[in-house]
């Protein structure tokens, strides 16, 4: 389990998968449905429910990026 600190916000928890998963958003930016293996599709929708990662759908693609607040 790994805790992230958020600028002006209380820590979340967060578990080790979702924290690779987070690295490896912020290394690419930005990262497409079809980039991810279904267990990272699943994990990224945690992600999104704890609002550290934004969904936007482009042309019918989802894609996903770091929320400002983290």
């Amino acid at each position: 389990m790994r805790i992230v600190d958020l600028f002006e916000r209380p820590s979340l928890v967060i578990n080790n998968e979702e924290s690779a998963l987070l690295e490896y958003v912020v290394a690419n930016k930005q990262v497409t449905k079809s980039d991810l293996d279904p267990r990272q599709q699943y994990l990224i929708d945690q992600l999104v429910n704890k609002n550290l990662i934004i969904r936007k759908v482009v042309n019918g693609t989802s894609t996903y990026s770091v929320t400002k607040r983290f």
